[in-house]
């Protein structure tokens, strides 16, 4: 049904037009007046163009309005904990996306890089010359503060909110059920029955008439500034231009972002046996492959949560049972409650926690501790050689396995000072190294560390009725692992070795002209303080990293 004149197209009318699997996933932010002009998709946390909720939806849209589609690719740099490491991560998947979306016929495409230079409000520009603005369903920081800008801004477009992470999407979950695994698993076994086998339909892009688009198209672009072209740019450069830290150096040598790498990464887990022994394998954290490692381009949209539930539902062997009841109940129940019960656009706190965590923890607040600085806890020197080995392979690699994560952030929680500088400091740990940070699933595991998704147990010092197991001993050994993962990813090329003139082939980082490490003499203290990634693996194991 075409909405043409679209003046008088209401939101009511436009949301009959869509399939009831995109349908269900979207909601108002912002209401307004559909005019006769391009409807504006604005991409960042799910960076695909396959299987993609909210591109679909924008799609559909422009159809039955026959108005021209806009994707703006948007990477943003000024949030906090933003690092190297993850940005380079982010372009990597933008670029992949910009490849994807140029391949399937989208002329139309806009892309920012929020840089030194290159901070124009191109969003706001677009929504005040859009008749919709599609966006995905933020979830958490740092997606809040953009969208409720966004929202606050004067302009006639509506905006729409898409949920693009969820294989049940969450705003079907009741709110009731967002407190605990077995309450939330009880609630959408058969939502999760009905949508999981079911492949998912691109909607076909690029279907508005060549002289319309033109003539629509050119109002809305006029005076914007130049879209990057991230096939051709020095990605490295881009972040050296970032305001973020750049002591916190690439994984991309083996963590490298964009879609063709996470299901590359996921088809070689499936082939070699990974799914089929998930069962049997996925509690020992020394098993760098037991466990399939998606978790970055997951939360960062780079593959679809869709596809990898259907695929692994599809697949044979006693393990696919457990890895979807982990997948689909874990990693939903984080969205799910981050739906229903939203941190504030400034991040985690601890008011998210269940009422029973607040009290016992707040009871406990002043029970003697051993307290250890962040700055040692970052380094991995805090003297317990299982949670150091912990950290030390955060550091390197970017990852940590999921009950590995959960004994290294109760230790945090127990050095920490107070309730509030123990969230603060495993919202730091967590992601300024980890791929997989900022977002749902990794705020879920980092609160639980404080109680969330649990229920109170005996009562202890400091952590009160928070359950609370030491780390293993055996968590000593993780840097060797992580040489183990560097040595697999030899003879690949690293981005190190373009922002550093150190040779690179490991990934602690470390800022030149460190008062720790470097001789400093006045020649050098007299060049500009712009910093150099250096990899250094030393032969100790020791970890240096500057955090000036």
């Amino acid at each position: 049904m075409a909405l043409t004149g679209a003046a008088e197209a209401t939101e009511a009318a436009l949301t009959s037009c869509l399939p009831a699997r995109l349908r269900e996933r979207v909601r108002t932010a912002k209401g307004g007046r559909i005019l006769r002009r391009p409807v504006v998709y604005w991409m960042q946390s799910s960076l695909r163009a396959h299987e993609n909720p909210a591109l679909d939806v924008a799609a559909a849209v422009a159809g039955a309005l026959e108005v021209p589609m806009l994707v703006l690719i948007h990477v943003a740099d000024r949030y906090r904990h933003a690092t190297a490491r993850r940005q380079l991560f982010l372009l990597e998947g933008a670029r992949s996306a910009q490849a994807e979306l140029r391949q399937r016929g989208v002329e139309a495409l806009q892309v920012q890089v929020d840089r030194k230079g290159h901070r124009e409000p191109v969003c706001s520009m677009l929504a005040r010359r859009a008749s919709l603005v599609i966006a995905e369903e933020p979830f958490c920081v740092p997606w809040l503060a953009g969208v409720e800008l966004l929202c606050g801004e004067a302009f006639e477009a509506p905006v729409w909110l898409v949920d693009c992470s969820s294989v049940v999407p969450s705003a079907l979950v009741p709110r009731s059920a967002c407190h605990r695994a077995y309450a939330f698993e009880q609630a959408t076994r058969g939502l999760h029955e009905e949508r999981v086998p079911v492949p998912w339909q691109d909607v076909p892009l690029g279907g508005c008439p060549r002289g319309v688009a033109d003539e629509v198209l050119a109002p809305c672009v006029a005076g914007l500034p130049p879209s990057v072209d991230l096939e051709s740019q020095d990605l490295a450069s881009l972040v050296w231009d970032m305001e973020v830290d750049l002591s916190v150096a690439s994984v991309s040598h083996t963590t490298p972002g964009g879609s063709a790498a996470g299901y590359s990464r996921w088809r070689s887990w499936i082939e070699s046996g990974g799914l089929k022994a998930y069962a049997k394998r996925r509690n020992d954290s020394l098993d760098i492959h037991g466990v399939s490692r998606m978790s970055a381009y997951l939360n960062a949209g780079m593959v679809s949560p869709l596809r990898l539930a259907r695929e692994a539902s599809k697949a044979s062997g006693s393990g696919k049972g457990k890895f979807l009841q982990e997948f689909l109940t874990w990693r939903g129940l984080s969205y799910a409650h981050c739906y229903h019960f939203p941190m504030p656009a400034s991040g985690a706190t601890l008011a998210q926690l269940p009422r029973w965590a607040q009290e016992t923890l707040g009871q406990h607040a002043a029970d003697p501790r051993r307290t250890i600085p962040r700055e040692l806890l970052a380094v991995g020197r805090s003297g317990d050689a299982a949670w150091d080995g912990m950290q030390r392979y955060l550091v390197q690699t970017g990852e940590l396995h999921n009950n590995a994560r959960m004994g290294w952030g109760k230790a945090i929680a127990r050095w920490a000072a107070s309730p509030q500088d123990a969230l603060e400091a495993l919202l730091e740990l967590n992601n300024r190294f980890a791929l997989d940070g900022h977002a749902p699933p990794s705020y879920g595991g980092l609160l639980g560390c404080l109680g969330l998704f649990e229920g109170p147990k005996g009562d202890s010092a400091v952590l009160g009725k928070v359950s609370y197991k030491p780390p293993k001993s055996r968590y000593a050994a993780m840097p060797e692992m992580a040489r183990e993962l560097l040595a697999t990813a030899e003879g690949k090329p690293s981005v190190l070795s373009l922002l550093s003139a150190e040779p690179a082939g490991a990934c602690i980082c470390e800022a030149a002209g460190s008062a720790r490490g470097d001789s400093g003499d006045a020649a050098a203290d007299t060049e500009p303080r712009k910093r150099r990634w250096q990899a250094r693996l030393r032969d100790d194991a020791a970890v240096c990293i500057d955090l000036t």
